[in-house]
């Protein structure tokens, strides 16, 4: 009978360590995923426009993939979408290229944009994946788990580029973790 006395203590050890792993493992699948506003109020340069738009990023469950997909409303004549490391002092490179297309995704239709009947572009403009070897700038050859470590330390920002604005007419810096309502990297062909 003294064996079976040690029975509820070890259920409860075991609940809790079960209880412990479960809440661990909701936790991290939150803080994989981000979205980044793009606007003009992070902007120091003066912009007029009605643009704006947003940046969803996912990392893979072992962080050595980013999916992301580059979403824009009121906007035209974009000439590039960039990801970069503040205080860089490699003369300010990108390290991601956001408009470049470095995998693609397994979906029949990856881009869901159209222009507006003032002929701007809304929707969503690139769906792409990467893994380190297309990190460039200061952070090439680091890991992905790097660029989710800036990103989470308000190190980054993006912005978009365009004729009328070659200075940025769109910028985001505020990395906000979100729900699981991003592709997965089973949807990418690697």
């Amino acid at each position: 009978m003294k064996p079976l006395q040690h029975l509820p203590i070890l259920a409860s050890v075991l609940s809790f360590t079960l209880l412990s792993w479960v809440l661990a493992q909701n936790t991290y699948g939150q803080v994989n995923r981000y979205w980044v506003a793009l606007n003009t109020d992070q902007d120091a340069s003066p912009v007029i426009t009605d643009a704006k738009g947003f940046v969803g990023f996912k990392f893979s469950d072992g962080f050595n993939r980013l999916i992301y997909t580059v979403n824009v409303h009121n906007i035209d004549n974009i000439t590039g979408v960039y990801m970069y490391l503040k205080n860089d002092t490699q003369a300010n490179a990108p390290i991601l290229d956001l408009l470049k297309k470095h995998k693609e995704s397994n979906r029949e239709k990856d881009r869901w944009s159209d222009l507006t009947k003032d002929g701007q572009l809304t929707g969503t403009i690139n769906l792409s994946g990467v893994t380190k070897e297309h990190l460039t700038g200061a952070v090439k050859g680091e890991s992905m788990k790097d660029v989710h470590k800036f990103m989470i330390e308000n190190q980054l920002y993006i912005v978009v580029y365009t004729k009328d604005y070659p200075n940025g007419e769109l910028r985001g810096d505020s990395f906000v973790g979100m729900d699981d309502v991003f592709h997965d990297a089973d949807e990418f062909n690697w």
